[in-house]
């Protein structure tokens, strides 16, 4: 596991972003984070339920990757974080 000083040491991006991109599709390593597709769909779930305002995202299928709607797009298309 890797501690917080060395991630910011690092020279690449953990993650990729696409600039134009309709949805943010989350892998991981299933043996490192077994389940965690679905775990974050249901906390997604619980929070709709909560009355907070959730992305739209769709159930994972092979509990390997979770699609969810771009949330973080402003309506002039440019990003808000």
């Amino acid at each position: 596991m890797r501690d917080e000083a060395s991630l910011h040491k690092a020279s690449y991006r953990l993650s990729e972003s696409y600039r134009g991109a309709t949805h943010i599709v989350k892998f991981w390593e299933q043996n490192e984070y077994p389940q965690l597709a679905a775990n974050e769909y249901f906390c997604l779930r619980v929070a709709q339920k909560c009355g907070l305002e959730v992305p739209p995202s769709g159930w994972p299928r092979t509990l390997l990757q979770l699609v969810i709607d771009r949330f973080d797009l402003r309506p002039d298309g440019s990003y808000r974080a």
